[in-house]
Protein backbone atom coordinates (compact mmCIF):
# COMPACT_ATOMS: atom_id res chain seq x y z
CA UNK A 1 0.00 0.00 0.00
CA UNK A 2 0.83 3.78 -0.03
CA UNK A 3 3.25 5.22 2.16
CA UNK A 4 0.30 7.07 3.61
CA UNK A 5 -1.63 4.46 3.73
CA UNK A 6 0.29 2.30 6.31
CA UNK A 7 -2.35 -0.08 7.07
CA UNK A 8 -3.85 -3.08 5.29
CA UNK A 9 -7.33 -3.35 3.55
CA UNK A 10 -8.53 -6.51 4.67
CA UNK A 11 -11.83 -8.39 4.52
CA UNK A 12 -12.32 -10.73 7.84
CA UNK A 13 -14.88 -13.61 7.83
CA UNK A 14 -16.12 -14.22 11.14
CA UNK A 15 -18.91 -16.27 13.42
CA UNK A 16 -21.35 -13.81 15.94
CA UNK A 17 -24.56 -14.72 18.14
CA UNK A 18 -28.11 -14.30 16.76
CA UNK A 19 -29.58 -11.21 17.47
CA UNK A 20 -31.64 -11.62 21.06
CA UNK A 21 -35.15 -11.70 20.14
CA UNK A 22 -37.59 -9.58 22.94
CA UNK A 23 -40.69 -11.59 22.27
CA UNK A 24 -42.10 -14.02 24.80
CA UNK A 25 -42.49 -17.53 22.98
CA UNK A 26 -42.57 -21.27 23.66
CA UNK A 27 -38.95 -23.05 24.44
CA UNK A 28 -40.23 -25.90 22.14
CA UNK A 29 -41.36 -23.74 19.63
CA UNK A 30 -37.50 -22.29 19.73
CA UNK A 31 -35.75 -22.29 16.38
CA UNK A 32 -32.38 -24.80 16.87
CA UNK A 33 -29.33 -22.43 17.47
CA UNK A 34 -27.09 -21.39 15.00
CA UNK A 35 -24.50 -18.58 15.08
CA UNK A 36 -24.10 -16.25 12.09
CA UNK A 37 -21.65 -15.82 9.51
CA UNK A 38 -20.51 -12.27 9.06
CA UNK A 39 -18.11 -10.75 6.53
CA UNK A 40 -16.66 -7.44 7.36
CA UNK A 41 -14.35 -4.96 5.67
CA UNK A 42 -11.81 -2.20 6.75
CA UNK A 43 -8.35 -1.32 7.08
CA UNK A 44 -6.94 -2.93 9.81
CA UNK A 45 -5.58 -0.87 12.60
CA UNK A 46 -4.26 -3.53 15.52
CA UNK A 47 -4.17 -6.44 15.71
CA UNK A 48 -2.98 -8.19 19.53
CA UNK A 49 -3.11 -12.09 20.60
CA UNK A 50 -6.55 -11.78 21.78
CA UNK A 51 -8.49 -9.36 18.81
CA UNK A 52 -8.63 -7.65 15.30
CA UNK A 53 -9.13 -3.88 14.95
CA UNK A 54 -10.27 -2.95 11.54
CA UNK A 55 -11.40 0.79 10.75
CA UNK A 56 -13.79 1.91 7.84
CA UNK A 57 -12.66 5.28 7.22
CA UNK A 58 -9.12 6.98 7.75
CA UNK A 59 -8.57 10.58 8.17
CA UNK A 60 -6.30 13.36 7.56
CA UNK A 61 -4.71 11.17 5.25
CA UNK A 62 -2.02 14.32 4.36
CA UNK A 63 -1.41 14.49 8.19
CA UNK A 64 1.76 12.96 9.71
CA UNK A 65 -0.99 11.75 12.01
CA UNK A 66 -3.82 9.93 10.63
CA UNK A 67 -7.41 9.76 12.05
CA UNK A 68 -9.82 6.91 12.00
CA UNK A 69 -13.60 6.20 12.61
CA UNK A 70 -15.91 3.22 12.37
CA UNK A 71 -13.66 0.79 14.58
CA UNK A 72 -15.01 -2.98 15.24
CA UNK A 73 -13.26 -5.15 17.45
CA UNK A 74 -13.18 -8.44 16.46
CA UNK A 75 -12.44 -11.43 18.50
CA UNK A 76 -9.72 -14.07 17.38
CA UNK A 77 -11.76 -16.97 18.44
CA UNK A 78 -14.73 -16.18 15.98
CA UNK A 79 -12.30 -15.10 13.14
CA UNK A 80 -12.60 -18.09 10.30
CA UNK A 81 -10.56 -16.02 7.53
CA UNK A 82 -9.25 -12.98 6.67
CA UNK A 83 -8.33 -12.02 3.25
CA UNK A 84 -5.23 -9.46 1.92
CA UNK A 85 -3.68 -8.29 -1.00
CA UNK A 86 -6.66 -6.53 -2.55
CA UNK A 87 -6.47 -5.09 -5.76
CA UNK A 88 -6.47 -1.34 -6.26
CA UNK A 89 -7.74 0.34 -9.56
CA UNK A 90 -7.80 3.87 -9.84
CA UNK A 91 -10.97 5.62 -11.23
CA UNK A 92 -10.01 9.16 -13.72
Amino acid sequence: MDKKYPYRLVIVEWEDSRQPNGVWRWIDDLPAPAAVQRVSVGFLVCETEAALSIAANLGDTESDRLQCSGVMDIPKRAVKKVTTGLRTRVLS
